[in-house]
C-alpha cells in the first residue's frame, strides 16, 4: 500500500506583521523549468502506455475512444498552468502567481509531501494567519530561496 511521507519546517521571521504593502524586494524564486518538463514526460509516457493497451484490446474506436485521448490529454498537459510559477519575496510578505500574501503572523511553515499519487514531491507554504496555501511545487528551490531571502531579517528555524 502506498502511503503519504510529509515533513514540515517551521520558522519564526523577525518581521513586522499586518503591513499594508509589501516593501522592499529580498529575493526571487523562478519557475522550475526542468521539473515542469519531466512531469510533463512522465505523464505523457503513462499516457502512451494506456493508450497502447487501450488500442490493443479494441478500446480506442468510436466516441469513448476520443474522450479517453481528450481527457489523457488533459492530465498531460495540466502541469502547463504552472508555467509561469515563481515566488518574490518581501519584507512583509510573499507574492505568488502576481497575488500578494502579507505576513500576519510570524510562523512559516514549509511542507514537503510525497507518495500517493504522487510522482514528484509537492511543496507548499503555509503562512500563519492567511487562510491559502501556496503551492511552490514548480518553483525552483523555493524553500532555499526562502531561507537565504529572510536571513538578512534574522530567520529562525
Amino acid at each position: 500500500m502506498a502511503r503519504i511521507v510529509e515533513t514540515t519546517n517551521k520558522y519564526t521571521l523577525n518581521v513586522g506583521t499586518n503591513a499594508n504593502e509589501l516593501g522592499s524586494l529580498l529575493g526571487e524564486a523562478k519557475t522550475d523549468w526542468k521539473r515542469l518538463g519531466i512531469d510533463v514526460l512522465l505523464r505523457a509516457a503513462i499516457a502512451a502506455l494506456a493508450l497502447w493497451v487501450w488500442n490493443n484490446k479494441g478500446g480506442l474506436s468510436g466516441v469513448i475512444g476520443m474522450i479517453l485521448i481528450l481527457i489523457l490529454a488533459v492530465l498531460v498537459l495540466y502541469p502547463l498552468l504552472h508555467a509561469g510559477d515563481s515566488m518574490q519575496f518581501f519584507e512583509n510578505g510573499v507574492k505568488f502567481k502576481n497575488k500578494v500574501y502579507l505576513f500576519r503572523s510570524q510562523q512559516v511553515e514549509w511542507m514537503r509531501r510525497e507518495g500517493y499519487l504522487n510522482v514528484m514531491e509537492g511543496r507548499y507554504l503555509y503562512l500563519n494567519g492567511n487562510k491559502d496555501k501556496i503551492n511552490a511545487s514548480y518553483v525552483q528551490n523555493p524553500q532555499d530561496a526562502f531561507a537565504s531571502a529572510y536571513q538578512k531579517l534574522g530567520l529562525n528555524g
